[in-house]
């Protein structure tokens, strides 16, 4: 998949997340699609495109809500490096460390919500237990449907 596949994914993703947010939350929470996007690309291409696309895709996911402006496009940047540098010494082609990473990278996410919110804000951009509790679960389950989808549209080759 090219540059123009990967910019699908990312546009699905954001139109997916404000929609499964506003109309199909599961106990008030809903995946973060956007950040199982920046996992699965940072794990599929490398650092330097999943923190470009992560980067666009937080800042355009900060426009529709009541966040700290920008808070997301940082956090995704990290964790865009975070997943790379993680990959270079997990087998990113199976489901399990896919889901694995995806769930550590949704905690290492709301640490860095919290940091950020700190530093620039004043306040922590807490989401609360049960947010991270909950919701990295929910990014598994969509990083596990996200990861076989990329395997059967790119298969074997699209990994590094």
């Amino acid at each position: 998949m090219g540059p123009l596949g990967w910019v699908a994914v990312f546009a699905a993703a954001l139109v997916g997340q404000w929609v499964w947010a506003s109309e199909f939350p599961f106990f008030g929470y809903s995946p973060q699609l956007l950040l199982v996007a920046t996992v699965a690309l940072a794990a599929r291409r490398g650092a330097l495109a999943a923190m470009s696309a992560g980067f666009v895709g937080g800042l355009l996911g900060n426009v529709g809500s009541r966040r700290l402006f920008g808070i997301d496009a940082l956090a995704f940047v990290w964790i865009a490096y975070g997943v790379w540098a993680l990959s270079k010494n997990v087998d990113t082609s199976r489901l399990m460390p896919q889901c694995a990473l995806t769930i550590f990278m949704s905690w290492a996410y709301a640490a860095l919500a919290i940091v950020a919110g700190l530093a620039f804000a004043g306040a922590p951009q807490w989401p609360g237990w049960a947010g991270c509790f909950v919701v990295p679960f929910y990014n598994a389950l969509a990083a596990a449907i996200l990861f076989e989808i990329l395997e059967r549209v790119e298969g074997r080759r699209g990994l590094r």
